[in-house]
């Protein structure tokens, strides 16, 4: 008697391993999603004028993410920048910021000290 192929004892069933591939597809895609998320360093070139552009128009002083929204209301060049960068929300701001926190950028840091309950945003030049 011939012994049984792996086929003949495991055999293929099509609907479960589509199933099975697009579960693991999804399972990639937010990883993906994930890693980008929680990545550091500017995501791109518009995100280190950003910094840039913080640096000039607040020099050393430090902000909120609320205050830097409210400041770009009346600094034309800091809401073009933050609109290059699509950076609309406090929160969004702060996560962009956050990824680029205590890393040199051009010759500035960007650095973050939490005071009273609030976690203040200021740019140093380094050099």
């Amino acid at each position: 008697m011939a012994r049984p192929t792996r086929a003949e004892i495991f055999p293929s069933r099509p609907e479960k391993n589509s199933a099975l591939e697009a579960r693991v597809a999804e399972l990639e895609r937010r990883l993906a999603a994930f890693s980008l998320l929680n990545s550091r360093g500017p995501r791109d070139r518009r995100d280190v004028e950003l910094v840039a552009v913080i640096a000039r128009t607040n020099g050393s002083a430090r902000g909120t993410c609320r205050e830097i929204l409210r400041d770009a209301r009346s600094n034309p060049d800091l809401a073009a920048a933050l609109e290059a960068a699509d950076l609309r929300s406090p929160r969004e701001l702060g996560r962009c910021l956050g990824r680029m926190r205590d890393l040199v950028l051009d010759g500035r840091r960007v650095r973050a000290r939490l005071t009273r309950g609030r976690l203040r945003w200021w740019v140093e030049v380094v050099g």
